[in-house]
């Protein structure tokens, strides 16, 4: 079995800012597995779009609402 462990130095900073240590040191492979979802969706992103590109910025609810 190949070790897909990302111990990245950017990922360990942002577990010690955002606090979690202790899901790290509980269950690393799931934090890591999140680490790279989190990656693939960001890289999904077009580089440019305005915020009213996003879709809650353009939704209007109708009176009844």
């Amino acid at each position: 079995m190949t070790d897909t462990r990302n111990d990245s130095p950017e990922l360990a900073r942002m577990v010690e800012e955002i606090g979690l240590g202790k899901l790290k040191e509980l269950s690393p492979q799931a934090l890591e597995k999140a680490w790279a979802a989190a990656g693939r969706l960001k890289s999904e992103i077009p580089g440019e779009f305005a915020l009213s590109d996003e879709p809650a910025h353009v939704y209007r609810a109708g009176r009844e609402a």
